[in-house]
Protein backbone atom coordinates (compact mmCIF):
# COMPACT_ATOMS: atom_id res chain seq x y z
CA UNK A 1 0.00 0.00 0.00
CA UNK A 2 1.43 3.15 -1.09
CA UNK A 3 0.34 5.79 1.83
CA UNK A 4 2.19 8.66 0.49
CA UNK A 5 0.00 7.92 -2.79
CA UNK A 6 -3.12 7.88 -1.00
CA UNK A 7 -2.73 10.88 1.09
CA UNK A 8 -1.98 13.04 -1.94
CA UNK A 9 -5.55 12.86 -3.08
CA UNK A 10 -7.22 15.07 -0.01
CA UNK A 11 -8.64 17.59 -1.61
CA UNK A 12 -8.74 16.57 -4.52
CA UNK A 13 -12.16 15.99 -6.03
CA UNK A 14 -13.39 13.33 -8.20
CA UNK A 15 -10.95 10.94 -7.17
CA UNK A 16 -10.98 7.98 -4.86
CA UNK A 17 -8.27 5.47 -4.25
CA UNK A 18 -8.19 1.36 -4.72
CA UNK A 19 -6.06 -0.67 -2.15
CA UNK A 20 -6.01 -4.31 -1.02
CA UNK A 21 -8.26 -4.83 1.26
CA UNK A 22 -6.06 -6.36 4.03
CA UNK A 23 -4.65 -3.16 4.11
CA UNK A 24 -7.30 -1.13 5.22
CA UNK A 25 -7.01 -1.30 9.08
CA UNK A 26 -3.46 0.31 8.35
CA UNK A 27 -4.63 3.63 6.79
CA UNK A 28 -5.48 5.38 10.12
CA UNK A 29 -8.78 7.36 11.08
CA UNK A 30 -10.86 5.26 9.27
CA UNK A 31 -15.10 4.65 8.29
CA UNK A 32 -16.26 1.86 6.61
CA UNK A 33 -18.77 -0.52 5.18
CA UNK A 34 -19.10 -3.47 3.10
CA UNK A 35 -19.59 -2.36 -0.97
CA UNK A 36 -22.41 -5.25 -0.81
CA UNK A 37 -24.75 -2.80 1.27
CA UNK A 38 -28.45 -2.81 -0.01
CA UNK A 39 -29.76 0.83 -1.06
CA UNK A 40 -32.27 0.53 1.51
CA UNK A 41 -29.50 -0.07 4.52
CA UNK A 42 -27.65 2.61 2.62
CA UNK A 43 -29.67 4.84 2.66
CA UNK A 44 -30.70 4.33 6.25
CA UNK A 45 -33.46 6.84 7.72
CA UNK A 46 -36.90 7.94 6.06
CA UNK A 47 -35.46 11.60 5.48
CA UNK A 48 -32.68 9.70 3.02
CA UNK A 49 -30.03 10.46 5.05
CA UNK A 50 -26.64 7.86 4.35
CA UNK A 51 -26.41 5.65 6.99
CA UNK A 52 -22.40 6.55 7.02
CA UNK A 53 -23.21 10.46 7.58
CA UNK A 54 -23.56 10.53 11.62
CA UNK A 55 -20.26 8.80 12.06
CA UNK A 56 -18.47 10.03 8.77
CA UNK A 57 -18.91 13.53 10.43
CA UNK A 58 -17.99 12.40 14.01
CA UNK A 59 -14.81 10.82 13.35
CA UNK A 60 -13.42 13.51 10.94
CA UNK A 61 -14.55 16.58 12.62
CA UNK A 62 -11.30 16.56 14.08
CA UNK A 63 -10.15 17.75 11.07
CA UNK A 64 -7.46 15.06 10.06
CA UNK A 65 -7.89 12.94 7.27
CA UNK A 66 -9.86 10.51 7.54
CA UNK A 67 -10.77 7.41 5.36
CA UNK A 68 -14.06 6.70 3.92
CA UNK A 69 -13.88 2.55 3.08
CA UNK A 70 -15.83 0.76 0.94
CA UNK A 71 -14.62 -2.32 0.96
CA UNK A 72 -14.66 -5.15 -1.47
CA UNK A 73 -16.03 -3.50 -3.84
CA UNK A 74 -14.76 -5.71 -6.81
CA UNK A 75 -17.23 -8.04 -4.74
CA UNK A 76 -20.44 -6.83 -6.41
CA UNK A 77 -21.47 -6.52 -9.95
CA UNK A 78 -20.68 -3.41 -11.79
CA UNK A 79 -23.77 -1.82 -11.90
CA UNK A 80 -24.19 -1.80 -8.55
CA UNK A 81 -20.41 -0.21 -8.05
CA UNK A 82 -21.98 2.63 -10.33
CA UNK A 83 -24.05 3.62 -7.43
CA UNK A 84 -21.47 4.95 -6.03
CA UNK A 85 -19.45 7.34 -8.62
CA UNK A 86 -21.62 10.35 -7.80
CA UNK A 87 -19.80 9.59 -3.79
CA UNK A 88 -16.90 10.27 -6.10
CA UNK A 89 -17.53 12.65 -8.67
CA UNK A 90 -19.17 15.18 -6.99
CA UNK A 91 -18.23 14.23 -3.27
CA UNK A 92 -21.92 13.79 -2.66
CA UNK A 93 -24.33 11.15 -1.92
CA UNK A 94 -28.12 11.46 -1.18
CA UNK A 95 -28.02 15.28 -0.64
CA UNK A 96 -25.03 14.41 1.96
CA UNK A 97 -21.31 16.38 1.21
CA UNK A 98 -18.33 14.68 2.38
CA UNK A 99 -16.26 16.86 4.62
CA UNK A 100 -12.99 18.04 3.28
CA UNK A 101 -10.59 16.13 5.09
CA UNK A 102 -12.09 12.98 3.24
CA UNK A 103 -10.51 10.71 1.15
CA UNK A 104 -12.59 7.63 -0.28
CA UNK A 105 -10.84 4.11 -0.41
CA UNK A 106 -12.27 1.29 -2.25
CA UNK A 107 -10.96 -1.98 -1.19
CA UNK A 108 -10.51 -5.13 -3.05
CA UNK A 109 -9.42 -8.52 -2.74
CA UNK A 110 -6.52 -9.27 -4.55
CA UNK A 111 -4.70 -7.63 -7.29
CA UNK A 112 -5.59 -9.09 -10.19
CA UNK A 113 -9.57 -8.27 -9.53
CA UNK A 114 -8.91 -4.48 -10.36
CA UNK A 115 -10.40 -5.69 -13.80
CA UNK A 116 -13.78 -6.57 -11.61
CA UNK A 117 -14.07 -2.60 -11.22
CA UNK A 118 -16.53 -0.59 -13.54
CA UNK A 119 -14.88 0.93 -16.04
CA UNK A 120 -16.72 4.44 -15.35
CA UNK A 121 -16.21 4.05 -11.54
CA UNK A 122 -12.09 3.22 -12.30
CA UNK A 123 -11.92 6.41 -14.29
CA UNK A 124 -11.99 8.18 -11.28
CA UNK A 125 -9.71 5.71 -9.13
CA UNK A 126 -6.03 5.79 -7.86
CA UNK A 127 -4.79 2.26 -7.39
CA UNK A 128 -2.16 2.79 -4.65
CA UNK A 129 -0.86 -0.77 -4.35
Amino acid sequence: MNKELIELQQGVNSTCVIILDEFYRDLGQTVFMDAKIKDPYLIGTPFGEPLFQKQLDRVSSNGSITYFVIRLIDQIKKEEQNRFINLIKNREFHGYTLPENVIVVFTIQSRENIKNISEDLYHFSVAAF
